[in-house]
């Protein structure tokens, strides 16, 4: 568990807190703090090292570091690739058949919620396009890969209401963008 939020709304309610649970011991264990206050941050593992992208870090802020964490020393270091945006409440998934690729997906950038998608690449530390837009802007969003596809749904429905919808983009395809997927005359939850 990284970050978090207590009580408040200043800089000092947000949170750099790492802890870990062991499930063999049956309990929690605390870890080295991040290098940075951070609440509503999206995290992976690769290669052996967890990642934390983005975040709430105070009022009417959001974070655009990549903090890297070393188990082996119990270290976290702020990695050299930002993201291009400053974001929270994103889906963040490996990308499949593509080591080394993460897509970011919607978010909340502070002002408004986002539609777009994105591609990193460790590898190239850059930012790549390979996936298109969801229909509806989304944050907050849940969502998995399953047989090259990524399904998505829910989302802050402050701005609309996203609850019933779920989209999907088949990443076999040439054009990879998402449609508002149906199943059985029901939107999936």
């Amino acid at each position: 568990m990284f970050g978090g939020r207590i009580y408040g709304n200043d800089k000092s309610a947000i949170l750099c807190d790492v802890e870990a649970y062991d499930i063999i011991a049956n309990k929690w264990e605390r870890m080295a703090a991040m290098t940075r206050r951070r609440c509503s941050g999206m995290s992976l593992v690769f290669d052996g090292f967890i990642y934390v992208f983005g975040g709430f870090s105070s009022v009417g802020k959001r974070s655009r570091v990549i903090e890297k964490y070393n188990h082996n020393n119990n270290t976290w270091t702020p990695y050299d690739l930002k993201l291009d945006i400053s974001l929270e409440s994103a889906l963040l998934l490996n990308s499949p058949n593509s080591p080394g690729k993460f897509m970011l997906l919607g978010g909340n950038c502070g002002s408004g919620l986002l539609k777009s998608n994105r591609t990193y690449s460790f590898a190239e530390e850059t930012i790549l396009t390979e996936i298109g837009d969801f229909q509806n802007s989304r944050a907050m969003v849940k969502g998995f890969l399953y047989d090259n596809k990524i399904f998505v749904f829910g989302g802050d429905k402050t701005k609309t209401n996203l609850v019933n919808t779920t989209e999907m983009c088949d990443l076999t395809l040439p054009q990879k963008e998402f449609t508002i997927q149906e199943f059985g005359g029901k939107h999936v939850l």
